[in-house]
């Protein structure tokens, strides 16, 4: 026996259809774009200067707000960067490795248990510097530092003979 829908329960179906297509379309086309694996959708402050485009980038990559909050003046101050690395140094010690804190170029050494392994340890560093502001906070703070007009450094060029 061969069924037959009715004419206005085709018609609901299509336009079913119809609109589940039109609403799928129109919240994919209405995702913001993230810059970052764990980036969250946020309103970025209009930032000025010579690092103005990197504090951008970093504060949509930013996964917290103390992290928003450090950077979302255009300035890491030496306040800012020390409580990074009470965090990340913090961060490390629960995790069973032991640091010193930042080198003064921003580096980091670190120890861990020879039964842990230089790969744990080094993902738990990784975890580390992403919760604690390091990657974000911190990276603006020693490029700063170092370059404070964001003045990209000449590339070499070689000549021929």
């Amino acid at each position: 026996m061969k069924r037959h829908l009715s004419l206005p329960v085709l018609t609901t179906g299509v336009l079913v259809a119809s609109l589940a297509t039109l609403c799928g379309c129109a919240s994919t086309h209405a995702l913001p774009e993230a810059t970052h694996p764990t980036a969250v959708t946020v309103s970025v402050p209009l930032f000025r200067g010579p690092w103005a485009e990197e504090f951008a980038a970093e504060y949509r990559a930013a996964t917290s707000n103390s992290e928003r909050i450090a950077l979302s003046d255009g300035i890491v101050s030496r306040s800012e960067i020390d409580l990074v690395e009470k965090r990340f140094v913090a961060c490390l010690e629960d995790e069973g490795l032991t640091s010193s804190g930042f080198e003064p170029d921003g580096s980091v050494g670190f120890g861990f248990p020879p039964e842990m392994g230089s790969d744990v340890a080094n993902e738990i560093a990784d975890r580390c510097s992403a919760s604690s502001g390091k990657d974000t906070v911190g990276f603006l703070y020693f490029a700063m530092k170092d370059n404070p007009q964001n003045i990209a450094e000449a590339t070499p060029v070689l000549r021929h003979g």
